[in-house]
C-alpha cells in the first residue's frame, strides 16, 4: 500500500449478538482501501443506523517483493475500528468472520452450506456469489452470500491473481432488520465507480447524499400464477409496490400443472379436481395468470419473458393431440386457428408463442408486455430475456454455464436463487412443500426470492428472513 504505513491491530470491533442493521465488507491485508467504495459504504451505514463490519482476508501474493520473508499481515488502518476475525450471530445472520477464504479462490461458496446455521450466512471475499442452500422443504430457507470489498484490487501476476483482479467488487451486503414485522432483509450491493455512490433500493448513497431513485427493474421467480404461494405472492406485490420499478419481469407466469401435454387429466382425475375444488382445466389456469398481471400496479410494465411452460399449447397443436383436451376444447380451437393464421401470414412455426398471444386477449394490464422467442429485451447491460430452460450452444442454462458469458444475465427456471460472477437466477413463488419436485425429492434449494436490477447495471437479489 504504497504511501501509507500499515501496523499490526487486533480486531477493532466487538458486537453483542443481537439482530439489527449492518453494513458487511472485506478487506484483504496489506492493501489499502478504496476511498471513495469506504466513504460511500460509511455514509449508507450512518444513514441506516447501521454497524460497518469489515470481514478479514488474508492473502500472501507470491509475486510481492516480501513473499519468501517472514511478514506479519496487517490491515489499513483507515478501518482498523471496524475489522472482525470472528464469527457473529445477529439474529437470522451469521457473519462467518473465522472462515480463511483464499482471496484469489474463484468459487468462495464452496462447501459453506455446511457452515449454515442461521437463515443468511455471510463469508468475506471480493467476489460477490450468493447460493441457496439444500434443505428439507418444511425448513426455512437458507443461504450463504459473499461480501465484496472495500480495499483495491491488488493481486499476483500469476494466472489466478489476474482473474481475481477481473473479478474483485468493491461492495458489501446490507443487512436490515425490521422490528415490527421482525424480519431480516440482505442485498448485495456494488459500488460504482463512476458515479462514486452504491445503490440500493431508495436510490443511490453517495459520501455527500441520497439521491433517491426508484429501482429500474424487479426480476420475480418463476411466477406459476395457479400454484403460486400465498406469502410468495404478497411479498412480491409488496416490494413491487415499496420499490416502484419501471418494469416487473415474468417468469413462467402459467405453471399449468393440470391437464397438459406431458400428464394429461383423464375423466377420473378430472372428476376429482372439481370435487376438491381444484384447478382442472388450462383455461382455468391462463386465466389466473391473468388475474396476476391484472393485479400489480399500473404504473409498471409487465414483461412476460417466453419461458419452457409457454411451449405447453403449442406442444398441444404439434402433437396432434388438441382432440384429446375435451374439457378445453374452445381453448384448442383457439390455439388451432391461431397456428394456422400465423404459418399463412409467413410467421415461422419456432417462432409461435400461443401462451403470449392468448394472454393479450385476457389481460387487462393496459401497460403488458410480451416477449416473442428469439427477442431481447437488455436493460443497463443486462439481459433479462433469458428464461433458462435453454443454454448455450443448445445445452441445458445454468449459472455456472451464463457465468462465463460476457453478457451479465438475470435468468429464471432452476427455482434455487444463485449468483456467479455475472450470472444470477431467481427463485419462484410456486408453493414448495405441495409440489411433485419438493415434497418427493428429500432435499430442495428453491426459495421465494427476487432479484432487483438498479439504473446503473449492477443487480441484488431480494432476500427476505
Amino acid at each position: 500500500m504504497s504511501g501509507k504505513t500499515l501496523t499490526d491491530q487486533p480486531d477493532g470491533l466487538t458486537l453483542k449478538p443481537k439482530a439489527g442493521n449492518y453494513v458487511i465488507t472485506s478487506a484483504v491485508n496489506d492493501v489499502g482501501v478504496h476511498k471513495g467504495a469506504l466513504a460511500a459504504m460509511r455514509a449508507m451505514a450512518k444513514r441506516k443506523r447501521a454497524e460497518l463490519i469489515v470481514i478479514k482476508q488474508h492473502y500472501r501474493n507470491p509475486t510481492a517483493a516480501w513473499s519468501s520473508q517472514e511478514h506479519s499481515k496487517t490491515w489499513d488502518p483507515e478501518i482498523a475500528h471496524h475489522t472482525v476475525s470472528s464469527d457473529i450471530n445477529a439474529g437470522v445472520v451469521s457473519i462467518l468472520g473465522s472462515m480463511r477464504v483464499q482471496a484469489t479462490s474463484p468459487n468462495p461458496l464452496y462447501g459453506k452450506g455446511i457452515y449454515a446455521k442461521t437463515a443468511i450466512n455471510i463469508v468475506g471475499s471480493a467476489r460477490q456469489q450468493l447460493d441457496s442452500v439444500p434443505r428439507l422443504p418444511q425448513m426455512e430457507p437458507k443461504f450463504t452470500l459473499t461480501t465484496g470489498s472495500c480495499t483495491m484490487p491488488e493481486y499476483s501476476s500469476t494466472d489466478a491473481g489476474v482473474r481475481a483482479k477481473d473479478n474483485h467488487v468493491l461492495g458489501c451486503v446490507l443487512i436490515e432488520y425490521n422490528p415490527e414485522t421482525k424480519r431480516t432483509s440482505a442485498r448485495q450491493l456494488t459500488y460504482n465507480k463512476h458515479l462514486d455512490g452504491i445503490y440500493d433500493v431508495d436510490g443511490l448513497h453517495t459520501a455527500k447524499c441520497l439521491r433517491k431513485e426508484s429501482v429500474d427493474t424487479i426480476v420475480l421467480g418463476d411466477v406459476h400464477a395457479e400454484t403460486q404461494s400465498i406469502d410468495a405472492k404478497i411479498a412480491a406485490l409488496r416490494q413491487i409496490r415499496q420499490y416502484r420499478p419501471k418494469f416487473v419481469m415474468l417468469h413462467d407466469l402459467v405453471s399449468v400443472a393440470v391437464n397438459n401435454h406431458h400428464s394429461k387429466v383423464g375423466m377420473l382425475e378430472f372428476f376429482e379436481a372439481e370435487a376438491h375444488g381444484n384447478i382442472s382445466t388450462l383455461t382455468q389456469s391462463i386465466s389466473i395468470g391473468a388475474d396476476f398481471v391484472n393485479s400489480l400496479p399500473g404504473y409498471v410494465t409487465p414483461v412476460m419473458v417466453p419461458s419452457n411452460h409457454d411451449l405447453m399449447l403449442k406442444s398441444w397443436v404439434l402433437n396432434n393431440a388438441w382432440q384429446d383436451a375435451y374439457n378445453d376444447i374452445d381453448l384448442m380451437l383457439w390455439c388451432v386457428k391461431r397456428t394456422v393464421d400465423l404459418l399463412r401470414g409467413g410467421t415461422r412455426l419456432k417462432n409461435v408463442n400461443l401462451m403470449a398471444d392468448y394472454l393479450r386477449t385476457i389481460v387487462r394490464h393496459k401497460r403488458f408486455k410480451t416477449l416473442e422467442f428469439g427477442e431481447t429485451f437488455i436493460r443497463n447491460g443486462v439481459a433479462l430475456h433469458i428464461h433458462g430452460h435453454d443454454g448455450i450452444n443448445g445445452a441445458r442454462g445454468s449459472v455456472a454455464s451464463f457465468s462465463k458469458s460476457s453478457m451479465k444475465v438475470i435468468h429464471g427456471h432452476t427455482h434455487s436463487p444463485m449468483r456467479r460472477d455475472g450470472a444470477m437466477s431467481v427463485g419462484t413463488m410456486e408453493h414448495i412443500t405441495d409440489n411433485s419436485y419438493t415434497s418427493n425429492s428429500g432435499m430442495t434449494s428453491w426459495a421465494y426470492v427476487n432479484a432487483a436490477l438498479f439504473a446503473d447495471g449492477k443487480r441484488t437479489h431480494l432476500l427476505e428472513a
